[in-house]
């Protein structure tokens, strides 16, 4: 991978006293509401992710159902972490961070996500009473998750630090993936011209909510996937607590018009990324 920009929202807060309380009211259909771990380890994930995030976690209740539990920092939930399932282990599939759209009609979501060439790659299925989950994949085969709240809205806290601000798609056909979700979603893009290759704001009824990257040729290595961002007080001191608890960085820490960011596996190898946000312009929210 070269080195590339990855652009995220220029509202987010980056002092860690601007925590952000999330509701039902707060996530609209079409935006990144949850994102979650699926780890061959899930004790080795609560203590990499504990050390590097500050974050603790929890057992919810499945009624018996596999062990899921919840991430949470400063006593509010901010993501989820369950055991990687027999096939992603039996594939040799490495550990993933999986991103979940907030959907008022999950069924609804899905039809309409076949008719416009994509893929439901799991069926709508309901989690206790917290709400539904699907998987869909768009017409280049990546695969994003949806959710449809009952119980369970999304993360209490994002935009700030210990939470995550951002979620992008890189992709290597970028027309047809955007084109999907803008049927899906009624998405808007933004160009974003600083980035070295082709790069797109995605706007949700005027909200920045997310951003989707051309893969470039000289990244050949580089899967076409949904990717998650983690806000963090201090890049480079993120970094290097990274590489000491036994992850790898793929990208070393660098600077972008918003912050200084950097990109990682963590020791299982679910890649992800860390920024640390330049302070808000007075004035703007």
């Amino acid at each position: 991978m070269g080195i590339e920009l990855f652009p995220v929202q220029t509202h987010i807060r980056s002092d860690e006293k601007e925590l952000t309380m999330a509701d039902s009211s707060r996530y609209q259909q079409g935006q990144f509401s949850w994102v979650d771990l699926r780890a061959h380890d899930v004790v080795a994930a609560q203590d990499f992710y504990g050390q590097l995030l500050g974050w603790t976690s929890s057992q919810m209740d499945t009624e018996g159902g596999d062990p899921y539990f919840q991430f949470e920092y400063q006593g509010k939930i901010v993501a989820g972490l369950g055991e990687a399932g027999e096939e992603m282990k039996s594939a040799g599939m490495p550990s993933l961070w999986a991103c979940y759209i907030r959907v008022d009609d999950i069924q609804a979501i899905c039809e309409k996500a076949k008719e416009l060439g994509g893929e439901v790659t799991m069926p709508p299925m309901q989690v206790v009473e917290y709400g539904h989950v699907a998987f869909i994949a768009d017409p280049s085969g990546i695969c994003v998750g949806l959710w449809q709240p009952i119980r369970f809205s999304g993360a209490e806290l994002y935009d700030c630090v210990g939470a995550f601000c951002w979620n992008e798609l890189a992709t290597r056909e970028f027309d047809k993936s955007a084109s999907f979700f803008a049927g899906l979603f009624g998405w808007e893009y933004e160009p974003f011209p600083e980035n070295p290759t082709r790069y797109e704001i995605i706007k949700l009824n005027g909200k920045e909510v997310g951003g989707i990257m051309q893969i470039a040729p000289e990244m050949e290595q580089m899967p076409g996937c949904w990717s998650v961002y983690f806000s963090v007080a201090d890049c480079d001191a993120a970094a290097a607590k990274i590489k000491e608890l036994g992850g790898q960085l793929i990208m070393e820490p660098f600077d972008i018009p918003v912050g200084r960011m950097s990109v990682a596996f963590d020791p299982q190898g679910a890649m992800f990324n860390i920024i640390k946000l330049n302070p808000m312009p007075d004035g703007e929210e």
